[in-house]
């Protein structure tokens, strides 16, 4: 039986979580805000809309990889704290532009393209900063914690961003997410936590030889940030500065010793930075050869693929192909966010009653599964009362459904759209909190940066790549059709999970850190 105690009663952690909640509510505002400002107040198009999204995302797969090495390197604390105030200040800015009217498309995507960076920078390094704040039998309570009040969150944050779009417009309604991460910034600093330096033993030991031995070699990083319940929050412009001069520094001390050397000096700077290349294939191999992390790493590649073209899909789908406005799109994110407390909250019980293995193949069948089965059904309506040319004949006869579904028929596609969403939330609730922690812990201390980045690499990766072609099969084939393939993908995204050695796991200790040592190690 695994055993779980309560992490609430950590200080530093209620100051963790009480950041995260607040970040988390402004992000989820900004969430709505940013597509209802590039379509309403910039007058984007649906491939200019994909562009800002995938700006967005393209740093979790041009950089998360890269930024697992400095968080492996660095303290977590300071990374948290100037990613929040970094992406609140840029949030500021770009409100203030929107305001005074020099807002553009490209400015926005610019915008967009540095607050991913700082997000998957926090992301990292809090999923490594969360297991240093409790105890290893309060990390699955920290982690449904922080599942649930994402959640929560998720429900406020969705109505109060619609809300607020409707009533004060977009710029203003991301205001509040920029002081969100301010706030969270000043919280986060306030923790008081005891965090070694990053491999600065295994450093000195290195630094007499020159040179870096197998076991020592790896103990050197130090410890890595998990995904804010398996994804959220992120650190910065100074790490990346950082990370650059660590490249330049190291590539001056290997050139160095490559010339023969001057003993001790070049020496030592090989020893104390070795090569970020050869750290992220580590991290790689971590997630390559341990089959648990390879079947999650698949789940949530595909899903996130799914996802973020359902969501373009669904934006457009709501707010311009059946006119409801900001305020409906609220309601149907805030519905997931529902789902999601809800599942989050019965996460522990559901853990304790069924095994791990049961309870995450189960959650992850119905929340994946259930956006599609949402979708399928609108498709039907709108095929009922416009004809299948409805469904398949893009722009033109999509707006034509919206008048004949005019009155009950709109309400019933929001139903569908709701109860499918508040039903994937709750899957996702339960799932997500159980897979961070079968992740924080299936790894050692000094390797769970790196495994965590290139987790992140691949399954953030597919984000990018999911908002693009999402614009692309809007533009060729309408939101309907899009919809329904990006549900489709999320549906199957259980496959690698539901035939790996996860449905039988009963407890967390059969993914102890022993076994990623091992697996890692070779």
């Amino acid at each position: 039986m695994t055993t779980v105690t309560s992490a609430w009663r950590s200080k530093s952690f209620r100051r963790v979580w009480t950041a995260g909640a607040v970040s988390g509510l402004g992000a989820e505002i900004g969430e709505l805000a940013v597509p209802v400002l590039a379509l309403v107040t910039l007058g984007a198009s649906a491939t200019e809309l994909s562009l800002v999204r995938a700006a967005l995302l393209v740093p979790y797969l041009l950089l998360t990889l890269w930024l697992g090495v400095v968080v492996d390197r660095r303290r977590r604390r300071p990374l948290l704290v100037i990613a929040d105030l970094g992406r609140g200040i840029l949030l500021a800015v770009a409100c203030a532009l929107a305001l005074l009217g020099w807002l553009t498309v490209p400015l926005l995507i610019a915008a967009a393209a540095a607050l991913g960076s700082l997000t998957v920078l926090y992301m990292l390094a809090e999923f490594s900063f969360v297991p240093l704040v409790v105890e290893e039998q309060q990390l699955i309570d920290a982690n449904a914690r922080i599942t649930a009040a994402q959640s929560a969150i998720g429900v406020a944050g969705a109505g109060a961003g619609g809300a607020l779009v409707q009533v004060l417009t977009a710029p203003f309604a991301l205001i509040v997410n920029a002081v969100g991460y301010l706030a969270s910034g000043v919280l986060i600093a306030s923790v008081r936590v005891e965090e070694p330096v990053p491999g600065r033993g295994a450093r000195a030991s290195r630094g007499e030889g020159g040179h870096r031995e197998g076991e020592e070699g790896r103990q050197r990083t130090a410890r890595r940030r998990p995904p804010r319940g398996e994804g959220r929050a992120f650190s910065r412009n100074s790490a990346r500065g950082e990370k650059r001069a660590s490249a330049v520094r190291e590539g001056r001390a290997m050139a160095a010793g490559t010339a023969g050397g001057a003993a001790g000096g070049a020496g030592g700077a090989v020893g104390q930075r070795a090569s970020a290349v050869r750290e992220a294939r580590a991290g790689m191999a971590v997630i390559a050869r341990h089959r648990v992390l390879r079947a999650l790493v698949g789940e949530a590649t595909l899903w996130n693929l799914g996802n973020e073209v359902f969501m373009l899909a669904l934006s457009l789908l709501v707010l311009r192909t059946l006119g409801l406005g900001p305020g409906i799109l609220g309601l149907v994110l805030m519905a997931g966010g529902a789902g999601a407390f809800i599942g989050a909250a019965l996460s522990r019980r559901l853990t304790a009653r069924f095994g791990y293995g049961r309870s995450l193949i189960g959650s992850m069948l119905a929340g994946n599964a259930a956006p599609l089965v949402a979708i399928a059904g609108t498709c039907a309506l709108v095929a009922a009362a416009g004809g299948v040319g409805a469904v398949f004949g893009g722009g033109s006869a999509a707006d034509a459904v919206a008048r004949a579904l005019a009155g009950p028929g709109l309400t019933v596609v929001v139903v569908v759209l709701t109860l499918g969403m508040l039903v994937s939330g709750a899957g996702c609730g339960v799932a997500n909190s159980q897979a961070v922690s079968l992740r924080q812990l299936a790894v050692t201390p000094d390797l769970r940066g790196r495994a965590n980045a290139a987790y992140r690499l691949v399954s953030w990766g597919a984000l990018s790549i999911g908002a693009l072609a999402g614009g692309g099969l809007v533009v060729l084939a309408g939101e309907w059709v899009a919809a329904l393939l990006g549900t489709a993908l999320m549906a199957v995204a259980t496959l690698p999970v539901l035939l790996s050695p996860v449905r039988r796991m009963r407890t967390i200790e059969e993914v102890r850190p022993a076994r990623a040592v091992v697996s890692a190690a070779g």
